[in-house]
């Protein structure tokens, strides 16, 4: 397999141990010490000559939310709403799965979450209504998990870090690359140094989801200057695993990216405007779509009539991983 290539894999008809035992194709090390060195570069290019504010903290939704729409960024960094019901429940569950994938056996899902979320002080001020209302999605979710996630033999094949924190900085710079995807799996075996990335999602494929993965997956290269030998996000609305082998070629284009997304939240912080630009994946859930000149009416009306569930399909903060109030 050429080292530039990029295939994803249909672990569906694998076992998970199974799955998480393919291993990618070499690359050169040169190469990858190349990406590294031309990644740390455009970050000094950047923070050195342009920024004088205070640490700049970038994350996977920043990101998100930077290119697709500058001031949808700037919006929801001020805006305390309180966390939707999808918000609740993907943050549950995604407490769930660090209880269940660590050993534990969850009696009551939702409570045993919050109370872990508590204990890490990190427990989510929500009414008893909206525990009521997300409580048969948080036990669906979670039954779905136990079938997937075979806890014991996971941790018998693999050396398992849940909730693994990434924090980069760069010398020189107040550039923080901050991440935590779900988990990291790494072979027993000492010798053998390639490393699994799986982030837990509640819905169904979203674009966001490649595109984090792919993040992670840069940010472990810049970590151990060794790609990831696979990436992917498991899904419990459609129980599918997807995974993807990441090439050279991607971790060029997620340093691109990536870098392009810092230069867009430096030019804000020095020029103090933001552009807004009609996304149609933030301007639904954007605090200012009332008075955004991006907005239509039209737009207004087709969102009140939309009649909305719980559904785990927030299309930004769905996500499990995703822990109401971090930053990261």
């Amino acid at each position: 397999m050429n080292a530039n290539s990029q295939i994803t894999i249909d672990a569906n008809r694998l076992s998970l141990d199974q799955a998480l035992q393919i291993r990618a194709p070499e690359v050169s090390q040169v190469e990858v010490l190349d990406l590294i060195k031309h990644f740390n570069e455009g970050v000094a290019d950047l923070l050195l000559t342009d920024y004088d504010q205070r640490e700049l903290r970038v994350t996977k939704d920043k990101i998100r939310r930077v290119l697709r729409c500058e001031r949808n960024l700037v919006e929801s960094q001020a805006s305390k709403d309180k966390p939707t019901p999808a918000m609740v429940a993907g943050t549950l569950l995604d407490a769930c799965f660090t209880l269940h994938a660590s050993g534990g056996v969850l009696e009551d899902p939702t409570k045993d979450a919050l109370l872990f979320l508590s204990t890490l002080g990190d427990g989510l001020d929500i009414d008893p209504d909206v525990e009521d209302l997300v409580r048969p999605k948080v036990e669906e979710g979670y039954a779905k998990l136990v079938a997937f996630w075979d806890a014991d033999t996971i941790r018998d094949k693999f050396s398992l870090r849940l909730q693994d924190r990434i924090a980069l900085s760069f010398c020189n710079t107040r550039l923080q690359l901050i991440g935590r995807p779900d988990v990291v799996l790494s072979g027993l075996d000492p010798n053998h140094e390639d490393v699994v990335i799986i982030d837990v999602k509640s819905g169904t494929p979203k674009i966001f989801d490649v595109e984090d993965a792919r993040l992670y997956a840069l940010m472990e290269t810049l970590r151990s200057h060794r790609p990831p030998s696979l990436i992917g996000n498991y899904y419990l609305a459609i129980d599918r695993l997807e995974l993807i082998v990441p090439s050279l070629q991607l971790l060029g284009d997620e340093t691109s990216r990536t870098l392009g997304a810092i230069a867009k939240m430096v030019e804000i912080a020095n020029t103090k405007s933001a552009t807004a630009t009609r996304s149609v994946e933030l301007c639904q859930y954007c605090p200012i779509n009332l008075t955004c000149a991006e907005v239509t009416e039209d737009d207004r009306l087709g969102w009140a009539s939309t009649v909305v569930s719980i559904g785990f399909e927030d299309p930004i903060e769905s996500v499990i991983g995703m822990q109401v109030g971090l930053d990261d």
